[in-house]
């Protein structure tokens, strides 16, 4: 039996059992790890299984991106904390204020998961010209506004108001994101900058003072370097021409009896050469056709065949009318045939099935 010799109440402990100690050794690489990245591109870290925290206790799972001459040292997270799915909103009261006008501002942090979110912050930077005024007691300092959230239930919301007052004249672009979250999410990654389209930061925008060039942005210091953008066009093909039509009109507002011309393009970015390339273009009811070098004309129904068009090379043909009537007229023009394949398109199928091989621009008369 043994009597605790502290301050306040006496304690006495019964039935202790002894027993020798059983010593585990254990690898540290298992548990704490340095990555730096030494290169001048950011550096996708592959994380071994498991979750790990940084010393601000951000959860990192999976993999993460490291800047340029960045590190992190992350332990491992023996205590499982589980995911949440965290969101960002802001808005304004209004879009449009004057000059010194008071603007209240609304940030929201939402949990779409379907488990508890633990402690998360988040981070409001004011744009130039932005004054605070207050902010629901968040702690403000060099025109930044920090807010914390302790605990969100799943599918559950908190609301955080702030007021400011737009000191110039412009379009202020305000914007807020996370910056700490304990609880994992999929997708989305806390401090990784404003402008990766993730649902964990937000932007408002301001309109002050009427029509001015002036833009007031929020800064965004921790962005992430973002990938290039990827062309949603297929890859060419060395067998295929990959031809496209663009229908080019001097002027689209035009008074009865002017004149006006119109140009059509067509573009070969495949890998082989086009030939035999007919363009049909058919006119509105309100023109009457002027000149038409190289084309066939019958009725309304032009035709011209174009010269070769070599690969990564446009060629074009042009045409010009005078307005006759007043009103809204739409001008149409399509690849009508061609020599080779296209990967994307299909000559001659008509005007307005959205392909790239045709197109229509139009004009009105006043």
């Amino acid at each position: 039996m043994f009597q605790t010799d502290t301050e306040g109440p006496v304690i006495w402990l019964d039935n202790v059992r002894l027993q020798e100690g059983v010593a585990i050794q254990n690898n540290p690489d298992d548990f704490i790890k340095l990555y730096y990245n030494p290169t001048l591109r950011d550096s996708t870290v592959v994380l071994p299984t498991g979750a790990f925290r940084d010393v601000k206790n951000q959860a990192y799972a999976n993999s993460f991106v490291l800047r340029p001459f960045t590190s992190v040292v992350l332990l491992r997270d023996t205590v499982a904390v589980p995911a949440a799915d965290l969101s960002l909103s802001l808005d304004s009261d209004k879009r449009v204020v004057k000059v010194n006008e008071l603007v209240s501002m609304r940030l929201r942090v939402r949990n779409e998961g379907n488990t508890k979110a633990e402690l998360a912050r988040w981070t409001y930077r004011l744009p130039a010209n932005n004054q605070f005024v207050e902010g629901n007691g968040q702690a403000f300092q060099d025109n930044v506004l920090t807010g914390t959230v302790f605990q969100l239930n799943p599918q559950a919301d908190t609301t955080f108001s702030i007021t400011v007052r737009p000191t110039a004249p412009g379009l202020f672009r305000m914007t807020a994101q996370l910056t700490t979250a304990t609880s994992h999410d999929s997708d989305s990654k806390p401090n990784s900058g404003t402008g990766d389209g993730e649902d964990d930061a937000s932007t408002a925008e301001l309109v002050v003072g009427g029509v001015t060039s002036a833009v007031f942005e929020s800064p965004n210091p921790n962005q992430r370097l973002l990938p290039a953008v990827s062309s949603n066009q297929p890859a060419s093909d060395g067998t295929k021409a990959d031809l496209s039509l663009r229908l080019v009109v001097g002027k689209r507002a035009l008074s009865l009896g002017e004149l006006v011309s119109f140009t059509v393009n067509v573009a070969n970015v495949g890998g082989l050469a086009a030939d035999g390339v007919q363009i049909q273009n058919v006119l509105p009811e309100g023109v009457e056709l002027v000149s038409a070098t190289n084309w066939t004309v019958s009725g309304r129904t032009m035709t011209t065949t174009l010269p070769a068009i070599p690969a990564n090379t446009t060629a074009s043909a042009s045409f010009q009318v005078r307005v006759t009537t007043l009103g809204h007229w739409i001008n149409q023009a399509q690849i009508n045939t061609s020599s080779v394949g296209d990967p994307d398109s299909t000559p001659g199928n008509g005007f307005i099935n959205g392909e790239d091989d045709q197109a229509q621009v139009d004009i009105r008369v006043r």
